[in-house]
């Protein structure tokens, strides 16, 4: 396979997904770390348009740092941050705003902190950084995600707090699932008191949008 991978790379030398391919034979044939840096740096010299295929790259070799992290070690962890704050200012000197849109790295890199790394701060931290880039606040389908892993690591009233915020936003492109999540949060979750203060909110932005 890996062989097979080589002669594509020689002949595609362009092409991100026989990039992902090689770490991936890599990883499976248990070659060094060394090797597998390797193949990143030599992805990094092709000369992209566009931040997606590079974007797509980085994804997998920070997988793979995730999955071959030894989490007891310090200096190991602090490595895998290292490598995800490398992978986000990289491609963001090289492309600007327009790099990684969608904010994958900071996304898994906040889901490592809140989990492996045991720093719900910085996961938090780097979450809020996800909500203000681009357009990412009027994002319904990312508030839920984000109230979720507020929920599973810092506790219930942090995830209310994170539902609080998302039903103030304006121009959300899913309202009222931000309003029904928000009001079974509270049936499950909360008291009298607290369900009914959600379905107040959530009837008073929803009135307010349908008026707009």
């Amino acid at each position: 396979e890996l062989d097979i991978i080589n002669r594509a790379l020689r002949n595609c030398s362009w092409s991100a997904d026989l990039y992902v391919e090689k770490m991936r034979v890599l990883e499976v044939e248990q070659k060094p770390l060394l090797e597998v840096q390797h193949t990143l740096e030599k992805a990094c010299t092709i000369q992209y348009k566009s931040a997606e295929p590079l974007v797509k790259i980085w994804i997998e070799y920070l997988s793979y740092l995730i999955r071959n992290t030894n989490y007891e070690d310090e200096k190991q962890k602090e490595i895998l941050r290292s490598n995800f704050d490398l992978a986000w200012n990289t491609l963001g000197w090289t492309f600007g705003s327009l790099a990684d849109c969608d904010c994958e790295i900071l996304k898994l890199w906040g889901i490592i902190e809140y989990s492996k790394l045991n720093d719900q701060n910085q996961g938090k931290e780097l979450w809020d950084t996800v909500m203000k880039s681009n357009e990412n606040y009027k994002k319904a389908a990312l508030w839920i995600e984000f109230a979720q892993l507020e929920k599973l690591h810092r506790g219930i009233e942090a995830s209310r707090a994170i539902l609080k915020r998302a039903i103030k936003v304006q121009d959300l492109d899913d309202l009222q699932g931000i309003a029904s999540f928000w009001i079974r949060f509270e049936r499950f979750q909360g008291s009298l008191q607290q369900l009914l203060i959600s379905q107040e909110a959530c009837e008073k932005a929803l009135f307010y949008y349908r008026k707009r």
